[in-house]
């Protein structure tokens, strides 16, 4: 069974852009503010990296939609702390619009995949013979 190499995947180099981020922005906060943002992050490319890796399309899915509430919880997250004026929060929000805009392709993709599938495969049209 094939596994796919995720370094050259573009949504595992997004991810990795984004950890580099929160962790660039967040040390010089004390640990009390800069811990939740590094596990979203954190979490975010370890749940990436294990959805490109996996074959099962609804384990895929899911692995993913798990990661879209993570980073609605980053960004919210630091949105918080770009109000108080602990970080200037540009590129953390800029970087996880093209992670969900990335994932948002992905489910599209999958389920373009299963359609043609389906048309060409499974679909049996029964026509009256004359």
């Amino acid at each position: 069974m094939h596994v796919p190499n995720f370094r050259t995947n573009v949504m595992y180099d997004r991810a990795t852009d984004l950890l580099y981020e929160v962790y660039c922005d967040t040390e010089k906060l004390d640990q009390s503010h800069a811990m939740p943002l590094r596990k979203y992050a954190l979490y975010i490319v370890r749940k990436i990296t294990s959805a490109i890796i996996e074959h099962n399309k609804k384990k895929k899915c899911k692995l993913l939609n798990e990661v879209k509430g993570q980073i609605v919880a980053l960004r919210d997250e630091s949105y918080e702390l770009y109000q108080v004026g602990l970080i200037d929060g540009y590129m953390i929000d800029d970087i996880a619009e093209q992670l969900l805009k990335l994932i948002n392709y992905q489910f599209k993709k999958n389920a373009e995949r299963n359609l043609t599938f389906r048309i060409f495969t499974g679909v049996i049209i029964h026509m009256p013979i004359f």
